[in-house]
């Protein structure tokens, strides 16, 4: 253990006072403050959407005081005007207001225009829709000689209580900076193994250790050293999160980062636990990979090509990991939480959106420790048979008896 010790922290260090991994902090950490800022300041004080009406139907009642006791004025900056369809659709265009609707015709024959940029504003033209119809029905019954404010008691009867037992907006803001923060160190720290292994054999300075150390200890190192790396640098971007929020760069328990909410309200310690658990299960996992193929080559050109199959997998669980959160119940998310390259990010997810169950949890646990002892079997013989690939005969076999 003295050795696997002594090769461990002699590549943790190593790759902490490199200057890439020094830097690479630093971004991060100022891009995280820089953007939350910006995000936080922006928010404080938003402009509100300014959308123009134009309403020259005839019979219809429509007025600001409407518009103004439903809609939130920091929202929606809502006028009424007399302008025509094509001035209001100049003005659109050439981003002086943010939408526009033209109301023309009568009750009986109406003609609606909405002009927007991007996005429509669904909820005014909803507004307005169900205003108008309602004005219809009630010109109806006022011929027909029936009481309209029947009809507002007939609505008041169908009102649906809206009751959310899940927060899908807590679970994505939650789920997918975690799903992303494993993705991209998994890749990342990777990589770094792989280039590790083959920097030694390209310079030929394994074939001065692999006598003096065992091939499997400095196996095992590299990947647990790439993996504590990985965790110092989750750690700083931990406590800037903390500074964050302390300095109240949040709004109501989320902060906004380049139009993505992160809900730092929604994390706690069994978030943590399960975070920590998947992330080291699933870096062990690739890690194996990339250290055992990077054995396969001598130069660090081939290693792109040698490496494809494992960057397509770990792509694969980040983009399950998404369609889990989209959607968790499904066939694909229950099957891939099963298989073992995915269920670090799809069983993740599915347990902190509390759609799996105890035994499904189990049951996935089971295979990927089973899968991992495979893995391991199979790439220390790969590492050890790649890594020893230069000097003697009796280098090689004193290395796969070790």
């Amino acid at each position: 253990m003295g050795e696997f010790f002594t090769i461990y922290s002699f590549h943790v260090k190593e790759t902490v006072k490199k200057k890439g991994f020094l830097y690479s902090t630093l971004i991060l950490v100022a891009f995280l403050l820089i953007a939350s800022y910006f995000s936080y300041q922006s928010s404080k004080n938003p402009d509100p959407d300014k959308i123009l009406i134009s309403s020259h139907m005839t019979g219809a009642n429509l007025d600001k005081k409407q518009f103004t006791s439903v809609f939130d004025k920091d929202e929606y900056d809502i006028q009424f005007t007399n302008k025509s369809d094509k001035a209001l659709e100049k003005e659109v265009k050439e981003k002086d207001i943010d939408g526009a609707f033209v109301l023309s015709g009568s009750l009986e024959k109406p003609s609606i225009q909405h002009y927007y940029r991007y996005q429509p504003s669904q909820d005014i033209s909803l507004f307005i829709e169900k205003s108008l119809e309602n004005q219809v029905i009630g010109t109806t019954l006022t011929k027909a000689n029936v009481n309209p404010t029947l009809l507002q008691d007939t609505d008041s009867m169908f009102q649906v209580k809206n009751k959310e037992i899940g927060n899908s907006d807590n679970d994505y803001g939650l789920i997918y900076p975690l799903i992303f923060l494993m993705y991209v160190f998994v890749m990342g720290f990777g990589q770094s193994i792989a280039m590790s292994v083959v920097s030694e054999k390209s310079t030929k300075v394994i074939e001065m250790l692999l006598p003096r150390m065992s091939a499997i200890r400095s196996f095992y190192a590299k990947i647990f050293s790439a993996f504590t790396s990985g965790l110092i640098q989750l750690c700083v971007i931990g406590l800037t999160f903390f500074f964050i929020k302390q300095v109240g760069w949040v709004d109501d328990g989320s902060m906004s980062m380049l139009g993505f909410s992160i809900q730092l309200d929604s994390f706690n310690l069994t978030t943590i636990l399960w975070f920590v658990y998947f992330f080291l299960t699933g870096f062990t996992l690739f890690g194996l990979l990339y250290a055992s193929l990077g054995a396969k080559v001598s130069r660090v050109e081939d290693l792109g090509t040698v490496l494809t199959p494992v960057v397509f997998l770990v792509m694969g669980a980040f983009g399950l990991g998404i369609f889990t959160i989209v959607s968790p119940e499904s066939i694909v998310s229950e099957i891939a939480g099963y298989i073992p390259f995915f269920s670090p990010t799809v069983m993740m997810a599915r347990i902190l959106m509390g759609v799996a169950s105890p035994g499904a949890v189990t049951l996935s646990i089971v295979i990927f420790f089973i899968a991992l002892v495979g893995m391991t079997f199979l790439c220390q013989r790969w590492y050890v048979r790649g890594i020893s690939h230069y000097g003697s005969g009796k280098k090689r076999k004193k290395a796969k008896q070790k």
